[in-house]
């Protein structure tokens, strides 16, 4: 049985980080093109990726404590951070991911 990998992809908050992460993400979807890559990142974030063939899902940030339960729910298994922050590493360890 393969087991479908489900990755978290955690943005940059600054637009312009946000723009230069853009060839990073199409790399990874090209290299993880089975898998399932969820987006979590601000609105102002979404906004500048739609429309955008690279994810499959999308998680608006909020708090760390709404995220961690609902990143619990959506079963991901594993994370790329291009955020350089102590809370997005804890929230996404204490989501088990």
């Amino acid at each position: 049985m393969t087991h479908k990998e489900t990755i978290l992809v955690w943005l940059p908050s600054p637009m312009g980080d946000t723009i230069l992460a853009t060839g990073a993400l199409r790399a990874l979807r090209a290299h993880f093109s089975q898998a399932s890559i969820t987006y979590y990142g601000s609105d102002m974030t979404r906004q500048l990726l739609t429309p955008c063939p690279w994810y499959d899902a999308w998680l608006e940030q909020t708090s760390p404590i709404k995220a961690i339960s609902r990143l619990k729910a959506h079963g991901l298994t594993q994370v790329i951070f291009f955020k350089n922050s102590f809370g997005s590493a804890l929230t996404c360890f204490l989501a088990r991911i």
